[in-house]
């Protein structure tokens, strides 16, 4: 048998394109979605949140360097917390690793900081969530983790070897932060991608609405393949009425108001990223103009795919000896 790799992966994923998608879109909308209405308010300030979650899971793995068998596990995580010493950060790091504004970064960390996410060291920051903030942390952690779960248990279905999401929930909690360090990198250097083109992470949220139930529909009328997504001869008989979703709907998803959702949606429309159906006022991701969409281009998709194959590699790698 050929040794799993990451272009074995990535053509199952093409092959498999509109399934996968759907799992894809709908586990970075709850990431976003239960950072904003739990923790924030706010995405750049859960974008931020999630960098300092990251970068104290590097700090976990770094003891690994001194004691081979530290306890990297699920279960040690708030432990890790009280007795390691973090790195504190500085706001123009923040700022590179998150491609926000220096200023917009300076107002975020300092809602952080209010909210006891974050804590100040003179001009520096580091992660450590207050006590009251612990039990919505765990509830999203473990949404999360099995959400990932059943992801890698669909790439484990496309490659024809099946893996029960139970073992694969099991191994990610038990190697907790080096998986969990992996997958906040891949969706960091996703969100940044964002960033830089849109300037507007809720943007991104109310894309992936749309997008969701966009492959929703093909996967239901199993038109799966990305070649024929973006083979306009096969789509173009396609009906988007079943795909359309309204900013009210979007709205209370989300949790973001459903003025500013209109206004987005506008956005997204003049950015030629969604369409709307004038007669039911809804709107869709159109896959037909893929190619020529700032956000699903080409090569903003294989450096989407790039991002995250290491991640997709590694959590199957075990299961595949």
């Amino acid at each position: 048998m050929t040794e799993l790799n990451e272009k074995i992966i990535s053509d199952c994923i093409e092959n498999n394109y509109s399934s996968f998608q759907e799992t894809f879109y709908k586990i970075k909308a709850e990431i976003l979605v239960d950072i904003y209405k739990k923790f924030t308010k706010d995405l750049d300030a859960a974008n931020i949140m999630l960098f300092f979650n990251k970068e104290f899971h590097k700090s976990i793995l770094n003891q690994k360097v001194y004691d081979l068998d530290y306890n990297i596990s699920y279960n040690n995580y708030w432990k890790n917390i009280k007795i390691l010493d973090q790195q504190k950060i500085k706001i123009v790091d923040i700022s590179k690793n998150t491609g926000l504004p220096k200023e917009t970064v300076r107002r975020k960390v300092n809602l952080l900081v209010q909210k006891k996410i974050l804590h100040r060291v003179n001009a520096k920051f580091y992660w450590k969530p207050g006590n009251k903030l612990i039990k919505n942390y765990n509830e999203l952690a473990d949404k999360q983790v099995k959400n990932v779960s059943q992801l890698i248990n669909l790439l484990s279905h496309f490659l024809e070897k099946p893996i029960s999401t139970d073992k694969i929930k099991t191994e990610i909690n038990k190697h907790y932060s080096f998986y969990w360090f992996h997958y906040l990198s891949s969706f960091l250097k996703w969100c940044k991608n964002w960033q830089l083109k849109t300037n507007d992470l809720e943007l991104v949220l109310i894309f992936l609405q749309c997008g969701k139930n966009t492959f929703a529909n093909f996967k239901k009328i199993k038109i799966e393949k990305l070649s024929d997504l973006v083979t306009n001869k096969i789509i173009s008989k396609y009906n988007y009425l079943e795909a359309g979703i309204s900013s009210t709907s979007i709205s209370t998803v989300t949790g973001i108001p459903r003025s500013s959702c209109i206004r987005k949606l506008k956005k997204l429309v003049k950015l030629k990223i969604l369409k709307q159906n004038l007669k039911t006022k809804k709107f869709y991701f159109d896959v037909s103009d893929m190619d020529e969409n700032l956000i699903t281009n080409k090569k903003t998709r294989q450096t989407n795919l790039n991002d995250f194959s290491f991640f997709y590699l590694t959590s199957l790698k075990p299961f595949f000896k």
